[in-house]
Order: C-alpha cells, then sequence, then structure tokens
C-alpha cells in the first residue's frame, strides 16, 4: 500500500496512507496534515487515477515541488521526493521508516547541511577563529553604537559588498521584508542575466521561522542553471528580536564551497546590518504615536486612533516575521477581524516595489 513519509519538516518520521487518494494542507480536514506558514488550507491532492496516483497541486499560492522541479500534477513514482512548503515527504519510500530514517539521503530538492542559531554562543573548534570572533563582537557591540549611514538603501548595498568582499560568491542579495511581512528586494550583486532568484520554503524557513544562518544546497529553480545543484548561504536580519529580512548568497556547487567560518562570518555581519537598519526604521513609528501631536492640535483624536491601530497591526507582522495567526493573537483579534482589519488599512495589499529581478518566492 503506497505511503507518504515526511522526511525534512515538524514531526519528521510520520508516515501517511494514500492509497485511495487524499488531500494535503494544513486544514485540520486533510489526510496529510502539515501545519505551516507557507501552506494553503487544501494545498494539493493525490488522486487515484487508471494509470496511478497522481499528484495534482490544488492552485495553491507557492505551489509544489517534486524532485526540484515546480509541477501542477504529476504522475507519482516510488521515492519521488515532494517539497510542499517548509516540508518534504517521500512517495512510496525504499527504505521501512519503521527502523528509523536514514541519516542522510539523496536530496534533489532543498537541503539544509548546517545550521547556526548564534555567531558566538556556539563553540568554535579552531582557537584562532574562536579568538577572531571574541575580538569581532567587541566590534559589534561597538557597531550598535553607531549611526554613520542614515540611508537604508545605502546601509543594504554596503551590508552586501562588505560580504562579498570577504566571501566568494557569483551572486548576493539582500531582502527585507515589508509591513506584510513579504520579502521585498534591497540589494543584488548578480552577473548580467542572472538576477533572479528563487529560495525553497525548507531554507526560507529556517532563517524566517528559526531565525538561523545556514550553509545547505538547493537546485536552481529558474534562470540559465535551471535544474542544477546551487550551494548556499543564508543568514537572517534579526535586531531586538524583530525580523527584518535575510542576506543569501549562492552558486554553482561544482564550483561554489562555503566554509564554516564564511557562515560565522556573514551572520555576524548581518547582525550588524539588522542593527543600523533597526535604526533607521526606529523613530517613524514613534514619532507616529506621539501623543503630544493630540495636545499640539495637529491630529484628530479619532485619525489618530486609526494610526495608532495600523503601526500596532504593522508591529505585530514583523514580530511575528509575517504569520498572521501569531499577529492576530498578539494584537488579540480573531484572525478574520485581523484579516479585515488588514484589508482596511491596506497592509500588504500592495504588490512590492517593481524592480528588475525577482524577489524570493514563499
Amino acid at each position: 500500500m503506497p505511503d507518504v513519509v515526511l522526511v525534512e519538516g515538524p514531526d519528521r518520521g510520520k508516515v501517511f496512507a494514500v492509497d485511495g487518494g487524499a488531500t494535503i494542507g494544513r486544514d485540520r480536514t486533510c489526510a496529510v496534515r502539515l501545519p505551516g506558514r507557507h501552506l494553503s488550507r487544501v494545498h494539493a491532492r493525490i488522486e487515484r487515477r487508471a494509470d496511478g496516483l497522481y499528484l495534482v497541486d490544488a492552485d495553491s499560492r507557492n505551489g509544489i515541488f517534486v524532485n526540484g522541479r515546480k509541477v501542477k500534477e504529476h504522475l507519482l513514482r516510488r521515492d519521488d521526493e515532494i517539497e510542499i512548503g517548509e516540508f518534504v515527504l517521500v512517495f512510496d519510500p525504499g527504505f521501512d521508516p519503521k527502523v528509523g530514517l536514514p541519516q542522510r539521503m539523496t536530496r534533489t530538492v532543498a537541503t539544509v547541511q548546517e545550521t547556526l542559531g548564534s555567531p558566538f554562543t556556539e563553540p568554535v573548534s579552531d582557537p584562532e577563529l574562536r579568538a577572531a570572533f571574541e575580538r569581532l563582537q567587541v566590534v559589534l557591540e561597538t557597531a550598535e553604537l553607531l549611526h554613520a549611514i542614515d540611508d537604508e538603501v545605502g546601509a543594504t548595498k554596503a551590508l552586501l559588498e562588505r560580504v562579498m568582499a570577504h566571501v566568494r560568491a557569483p551572486r548576493g542579495f539582500v531582502m527585507l521584508v515589508d509591513a506584510g511581512g513579504k520579502p521585498v528586494p534591497a540589494a543584488k550583486s548578480a552577473p548580467p542575466g542572472q538576477d533572479e532568484f528563487t529560495v525553497s520554503n525548507v531554507i526560507h524557513h529556517q532563517v524566517s521561522r528559526e531565525r538561523r544562518a545556514l550553509l545547505g544546497y538547493d537546485v536552481a529553480r529558474g534562470g540559465p542553471h535551471a535544474g542544477k545543484p546551487v550551494s548556499i548561504l543564508c543568514a537572517p536580519l534579526v535586531a531586538r528580536d524583530r525580523y527584518l529580512g535575510f542576506l543569501y548568497l549562492d552558486g554553482p556547487r561544482e564550483s561554489t564551497t562555503f566554509r564554516r567560518a564564511d557562515l560565522h562570518f556573514a551572520a555576524a555581519l548581518a547582525s550588524v546590518g539588522a542593527t543600523v537598519l533597526s535604526n533607521l526604521r526606529r523613530n517613524m513609528p514613534e514619532k507616529r504615536c506621539d501623543v503630544e501631536r493630540i495636545w499640539r492640535r495637529e491630529i484628530a483624536l479619532p485619525r489618530f486612533l486609526v494610526e495608532l491601530e495600523r503601526d500596532c497591526i504593522e508591529e505585530a507582522l514583523r514580530r511575528s516575521g509575517g504569520d498572521i495567526l501569531k499577529a492576530a493573537d498578539l494584537v488579540r483579534l480573531p484572525p478574520p477581524q485581523f484579516e479585515a482589519k488588514l484589508k482596511e488599512h491596506g497592509i500588504g495589499a500592495e504588490p512590492p516595489p517593481t524592480a528588475d529581478w525577482k524577489s524570493v518566492e514563499v
């Protein structure tokens, strides 16, 4: 009897029977329930047809991937790897999940090779490298006091240039989240014709939700290298527990190798960049929420309350990393009412700014 086995994501190792067909998504009614933020309520279906079982996209927002390629429908074969959101499942696997999943499995979809929560709290075996990062920690603490850069565009470009001056990579990007929690382009460095990129949700989940810098592999989802393996270094931009976006480097796997020292270095500089960006953004909400504006007759109370509500909703989205359910809980509103407030204030309704390169698909 065909099964699908969860090999990547929460509840790793769970087995789902799909012989007669099944629905896949985050809704409680789905036979294959995957409670992830990048999934639709009913994301996909497995349908029994005359020639076998088919995986069919149920008009989901983020799509489905089989063996690294995006599909609308696919005739499932043994050991096919299905990537849905931050989850990876194997159809009718050639291993027995009852005796445990293999420690290492051949991946044709995104694989997280190594993660890092903090460049300083986790041990480093090399004494010279450890000493270098102890000195760099002092630099970071000093950097938090400096506000030499007063322009967000300039700050993101400087951050990317500094990282790529010391870490060899063909391409680099900085993405910043908007008020609705959607990543939008801020800075790039890429060869002509190679300035589009798509980050797998498996990797993006580690960075945006777990807030961990990582080394990993994936297959290129588009552009001239589509279908070919790529090496990835990705670090979150986090300041005061606020997720601002991420720094991303990649290159063809056969010619691009990132080391653990590169991971530490990029994560440290991402911390510096996040601190600067947070300081640049900090003053705007404080000015809008200044109650003295009412007494100075600069704004009427009803209008002030509208602005205050909008600021609270935007901040909840930032703190939750764009997770609507968590953001609604932060402001103590039922999710349907919170979504209505998003529409009322136009938050997340506008498309990201037009750019000449593609933003991350999540």
